[in-house]
């Protein structure tokens, strides 16, 4: 009697592991025409995600840098010079001829830009209107990157503290058991405060993995304030439904989403603009070697208007090596920002490329463990008759009742890492979480 009930205590204690998951509704996801199937992540609702993205610190920072782009590109499209009034007033004292009189002097002057460094401001001033759009579009799609970092952490650690707890559930109620059969004398002492031993152990791995998720949820919190509800309205996943029929990619779906990867990356792009605004500038200053002329209109008047004088007067200053210099630091701050550009072509690609692997990789370890973990669990319901059947010993069905938790975790792992590279494909891609007309 007493073994059918432990028996029917553990297979209670792993029927979680089929038992259907309660998530948070997924948001929709748009379907993209060519570029293969993926694996549907949960995710929180898109009407929270939102406003998480656009009140964070950094997309914030970014579009106030946006604020600052606009109006460096404002600024290039006007003369960096201003009109200059004149006004003066003297008093003169002519002793030969006994006379004392007022002259009066006015003049308005400007520095004109000569007429390829306007060229080049306004062609700079494109640049920054560029710099303006992809600095708060690259602060967004860093920031999305972040958050499907944070939530699928925390989605493991809850799954993680789930599983633990219900094993400590199932290993407390069978130290129990195990105590009513050491007093009816059916088990040794040893025995009896051997599965008490098993059951601390199991407390002390539920209580850590607790910390842990209470971190995750801090971390989330710190970099996303205004999360509370969020985290609080997941529950941990608890199944493995919905696993993949075919989950890796051909070869040219792969392609597909590499391309539209690279040309969806505002990274890249800001790089690109970033080395032809550089380039522009060193531009600029190799112009200003040749200094820009002042022109002066003056009108006087003397002698009681005996004498009236009407002037235009042009200033030419002469360059010194100070502009020489700077124009070469220009030029190699030009290089430098060209050979940044470079490496960040290069690194898109490779990111692009590692970012598909790494979700056919783990779209194809998730159906892996999906596979194994119902064979354990198959193993595990023999291993329960067999102890029933008096076949093997408690410690041996304690083992393996470890073993298949592990694995169970192991899997609920794997599905979750195949959601988080499939989230990660279509932020990337543009397609999930994409910023708004505000940002873009």
């Amino acid at each position: 009697m007493f073994r059918r009930t432990v028996i029917t205590l553990a297979i209670a204690s792993l029927a979680f592991s089929t038992a259907k998951a309660e998530n948070l509704a997924p948001a929709s996801l748009p379907k993209v025409e060519a570029l293969g199937s993926w694996v549907a992540p949960a995710l929180p609702p898109l009407e929270v995600v939102m406003p998480l993205l656009t009140n964070s610190t950094r997309v914030q920072t970014g579009l106030e840098q946006k604020k600052i782009e606009q109006a460096n590109s404002r600024l290039s499209q006007q003369s960096p010079y201003e009109w200059e009034a004149l006004v003066a007033t003297r008093h003169r004292n002519e002793r030969l001829q006994n006379l004392s009189q007022q002259d009066y002097e006015i003049g308005i002057s400007r520095t004109v830009r000569i007429g390829s460094k306007a060229k080049i401001d306004q062609q700079m001033s494109g640049q920054y209107g560029e710099l303006a759009h992809l600095t708060a579009a690259d602060a967004w799609h860093e920031t999305a990157r972040t958050l499907n970092d944070y939530w699928f952490e925390l989605r493991y650690q809850q799954a993680r503290v789930a599983l633990l707890h219900q094993l400590a559930d199932a290993t407390l109620t069978f130290s129990k058991q195990q105590q009513r059969r050491f007093e009816l004398g059916e088990i040794s002492a040893t025995d009896s405060q051997q599965s008490k031993l098993d059951y601390q152990a199991q407390l002390a791995q539920l209580q850590a993995a607790q910390l842990d998720e209470q971190r995750a949820a801090a971390a989330l919190q710190e970099q996303f304030p205004g999360s509370s509800a969020l985290i609080q309205g997941q529950k941990a996943p608890q199944s493995m439904e919905n696993r993949l029929e075919e989950p890796l990619l051909t070869d040219s779906e792969q392609k597909n989403w590499i391309d539209r990867m690279i040309e969806e990356n505002h990274g890249l792009e800001l790089a690109r603009v970033q080395s032809e605004l550089a380039a522009s500038q060193a531009s600029r200053k190799a112009a200003e070697k040749l200094a820009d002329p002042t022109l002066a209109l003056t009108y006087s008047r003397e002698r009681n208007n005996a004498e009236q004088i009407l002037g235009l007067q042009v200033n030419f200053p002469i360059g010194g090596a100070k502009r020489s210099e700077l124009a070469l630091q220009a030029q190699s701050q030009a290089e430098q920002s060209r050979l940044a550009f470079e490496l960040a072509n290069r690194g898109a690609q490779t990111q692009a490329t590692l970012t598909t692997q790494a979700y056919t990789q783990a779209a194809a370890a998730w159906k892996i463990y999906a596979s194994t973990q119902q064979a354990q669990l198959d193993l595990f319901q023999k291993q329960l008759r067999a102890y029933s059947l008096s076949e093997i010993s408690q410690f041996e069905l304690q083992a393996a009742r470890l073993r298949t938790a592990q694995v169970q975790l192991d899997a609920l792992k794997a599905r979750l890492d195949a959601e988080k590279a499939a989230a990660r494909l279509l932020i990337d891609s543009h397609v999930l979480w994409a910023a708004p007309e505000s940002i873009e």
